[in-house]
Parts: C-alpha cells; structure tokens; sequence
C-alpha cells in the first residue's frame, strides 16, 4: 500500500492548524533577492496543495507533483479555478519536464521518504534536471543530530469535525544502521451519530540526514550548497535541530 493512500482524505484536518502561511513568509525570507517575482515553481511532493496555494498568493506559477494519487485529486479539486496552480500525479524521483523552473521546492520533510542513497540522488537528479541555469533547490529533511539526540517518541494527535473525531497514533522504531525511523501510524475515525469506528493503519519509513551526506549527494548531481540551517529557528544547525532547510543552486 502508498503511504497516504487511504490517510489523504483525513491528512488536512490533522494538519488544519499546520502554519503554511508562516512557513512560506520565512521560507521567501530566506530566498529574498534569489528569484523572480514571477518565479515558476516546482513543489515535489505537494500532497494536497497547501504550500503551493499559499505560493500561488504571492504571485508565483506553481506546478505541484505527488505520488499519491488520492492526494493530487484532493488538490486539484481544492484549487481547481486558479488557472496558475496544477497539478499532476508522478514520482519526484523519476519526473521529466520539457519546462525548466527557476525554483524547485520540496517540503514537509518529502525528501526524509526517501530512504536510500539512490533515491533521494534521484530525487536531487529531478530538480537539477528541471531547474532553468543557475535555478535553486530548496527542500527540508530529519536532521541525524536532532534525531538522535531526542529520540521519537509515541505521539497522539487527535481532532473532531461536526460528524466525526479522529485520533491519530504514531509509534515509532529506529534503525540505527540504516538511519531511518519506521512510524507505525494507526487512525481511528468514529462517526459520532452512530460510534461506529474505521480504523487506517500505515507505515511510513523516515530516513534523517545530515548535513556532510547531504551536501555530498547534491554536489554529485551538480548542486552547490548554499544554505543548511534548522527550520525553527533559522540559525545554525545543531544537536537540538530536528528538522534542516537545504538551499542548493544548480551549478553552471
């Protein structure tokens, strides 16, 4: 089964109070001078729309891709009257496009689902691909010094709609030796009217970087560093940064 197969038609309401506006206003900040007003955007791993949406705000063209087809109906049905915004199902490890971007974007830790060395060169081979000369690549992963210090733990979240409540369970297992984290997610959904309960359960596999592997792999597939720091804080990374921004540019 695809992660976020049967979880996408419930992934908005969990992430309903998620601060993709603040996101991107800090994510722009960072970017301030390094593209075009009218950039055209590439989101790998759009799932259903939102970052793209709040992209779309700004002025930007946005073509947003997924793997998850039941995610990409979500959005196209969300945003289908804004002609600047589309969407297609595809691999970010294996998308082609005849359009260059002057800005590929990655977020909400899509890269980290990526678990061996040769998928995410794929998915760094994507972007380059893609990107217009001298273009940026912007993505955030698990960071390995954060991870490993603070350990996941079990994590409940839990939600309520008119019909509805949703509680969430995500238990997590580390392999050490591959650097991943298997997130066993289990979803209870109880209808309030009758108590009767559906119950999802998935798994998804978390690889977390760090920042020598990650600098390594994009210089192999033509990128330059430019940027690493943590997602909270903007600052150097550190022990206590459990998630990175990579900033990349496409070398001439």
């Amino acid at each position: 089964m695809k992660v976020f197969e049967n979880f996408a038609d419930y992934y908005d309401i969990f992430y309903r109070d998620k601060d993709y506006e603040s996101e991107i206003d800090t994510l722009l900040g960072l970017l301030k001078g390094k593209i075009k007003e009218d950039a055209l955007i590439l989101d790998m791993g759009c799932g259903t729309g939102r970052h793209a949406f709040e992209l779309n705000k700004r002025g930007y063209t946005v073509h947003g891709i997924d793997l998850s087809e039941e995610m990409i109906h979500i959005a196209e049905n969300k945003y289908r009257e804004i002609e600047t915004m589309t969407f297609a199902v595809d691999d970010i490890r294996q998308y082609q496009s005849e359009q260059k971007f002057n800005l590929v974007l990655s977020l909400f830790h899509v890269l980290s689902y990526q678990n061996t060395n040769e998928d995410i060169c794929k998915a760094f081979r994507t972007a380059y691909n893609c990107l217009e000369e001298n273009g940026l690549f912007v993505f955030d992963c698990w960071y390995g010094p954060g991870v490993l210090t603070d350990h996941p733990y079990v994590k409940i979240t839990e939600a309520e709609d008119e019909q509805y409540t949703y509680k969430k369970i995500a238990k997590p297992q580390m392999d050490a030796n591959k650097n991943i984290v298997k997130v066993d997610c289990e979803t209870m959904i109880v209808e309030k009217s009758t108590s009767k309960m559906t119950s999802i359960e998935e798994i998804h596999s978390m690889r977390y970087l760090f920042e020598p592997e990650v600098e390594y792999m994009l210089n192999h597939e033509g990128f330059v560093l430019e940027k690493a720091c943590d997602c909270k804080t903007m600052g150097k990374l550190d022990y206590n940064s459990w998630t990175a921004y990579f900033i990349a540019r496409k070398k001439k």
